[in-house]
């Protein structure tokens, strides 16, 4: 038998996720809004510690309330991670990234300058592109997925054992200035580790995703963000970019949720 439409049981399943949409969403844009204001106000250098501290509190706020919002479980072994977690946070990364040309350029992996040198005075050449897309992925995820995550996942249970490493591994890049991208690629690297209990997975995607920052850093624009350099800096593009870029990580986190919610069914 059909099953017959109530508002009363349609808004009882929709209006509590929808308010904490609105809730989560205006803490997120006021919060990036009001830091770049003020790192604007007091000329504040992209590596300034009190800018990146607020940059900081806002992200592990944000990871803390996705994760509950998509269940406690979302990121358990019982349940399939990699079209949970993994498909929507490369979704993230990749909004981060093609919003990171403008005002939010400090959420880039690296600096994409053309030709200019890399952050580390490294310059693009054959072998800037073994050391950065092939020996240091092997490296650090030997390291940080291989060694750390494996040990703590023997102590402590898969979501905090994700999040600790990926912290970690991102204070590894400390000198790299982007902060978020490298705790959101860890905790990427992370679920791939936990969910196909093999580091050959964790290792091909920090390679891939070296690549695509090499390649966009030969060509000097990010990938997705050619079209929009072409725009004139008028006033207001500041807070569309901002309120793009948490429109996206709702949507994404609504996703998650949505599919762990089908998932437990």
């Amino acid at each position: 038998m059909k099953k017959r439409f109530s508002f009363t049981s349609y808004s009882n399943q929709y209006l509590p996720p929808l308010k904490w949409l609105f809730f989560v969403g205006s803490i997120v844009v006021l919060a990036i809004w009001m830091l770049l204001g003020i790192s604007e106000l007091f000329h504040w250098e992209g590596n300034n510690f009190l800018f990146h501290g607020g940059i900081w509190v806002v992200t592990m706020l944000i990871l803390y309330a996705g994760v509950n919002f998509c269940g406690a479980k979302a990121v358990d072994l019982r349940i399939r991670a990699l079209p949970t977690l993994v498909i929507p946070m490369v979704m993230l990364l990749t909004v981060v990234f093609a919003l990171g040309a403008g005002p939010l350029h400090f959420l880039q992996p690296i600096d994409l300058r053309g030709m200019n040198p890399h952050p580390f005075g490294l310059t693009p050449n054959p072998l800037t592109f073994i050391l950065f897309v092939i020996l240091l992925p092997l490296i650090e995820e030997f390291f940080f997925r291989g060694m750390l995550l494996g040990h703590m996942l023997l102590k402590l249970n898969v979501t905090k054992a994700i999040v600790i490493s990926s912290f970690f591994y991102s204070l590894a890049q400390w000198g790299n200035e982007h902060l978020l991208t490298a705790l959101l690629l860890g905790v990427v690297s992370g679920l791939l580790y936990v969910t196909t209990r093999s580091l050959f997975s964790s290792i091909i995607f920090h390679i891939a995703w070296n690549f695509l920052i090499f390649f966009s850093w030969l060509d000097g624009n990010p990938l997705i963000s050619i079209a929009k350099n072409q725009l004139p800096d008028d006033n207001g593009r500041l807070l569309f970019e901002e309120v793009g870029l948490a429109l996206g990580m709702i949507a994404i986190f609504y996703l998650m949720h949505r599919i762990v919610l089908r998932q437990n069914r």
